[in-house]
């Protein structure tokens, strides 16, 4: 477990030890195959970039401020993937149940999903065979 010292902004460490520069040191240094760790005692050689404390509450600040944007985009993102998948689920339960019919070629009206939150016009599917 790492543990920050006194002079040391616990943020900037969450974000130095989540930096591709850091992580690469600790595969360099760790050993075993299934269960790759790193000794102790070599956390010590690792090179880990300690500026000041005011720049390294800086440094962080800017970080999340940057990162918060893109923490957002991922969780909308991984909204909209939710409710595809749980959309394909239910439109393919409605077919196999035949509340929706879509034989024939007839256009055929699934139900509409919002990935926005605003209101969407439901679309006529062709299905053809």
């Amino acid at each position: 477990m790492l543990t920050p010292k006194p002079d040391t902004d616990p943020m900037f460490v969450t974000f130095v030890t989540q930096s591709i520069g850091f992580t690469d040191s600790v595969m360099r240094e760790s050993v075993g195959v299934v269960y790759p760790a790193v000794a102790e005692g070599r956390f010590a050689v690792l090179p880990v970039p300690v500026p000041p404390l005011a720049e390294q509450r800086a440094i962080a600040a800017y970080l999340d401020r940057a990162t918060a944007a893109l923490d957002r985009a991922i969780e909308r993102t991984r909204l909209q993937i939710e409710r595809v998948e749980e959309y394909r689920m239910r439109l393919v339960a409605d077919v196999v149940t035949g509340k929706l019919d879509c034989s024939g070629g007839r256009r055929c009206r699934a139900p509409r999903i919002s990935l926005t939150g605003r209101p969407e016009p439901e679309p006529a599917i062709l299905v053809t065979q």
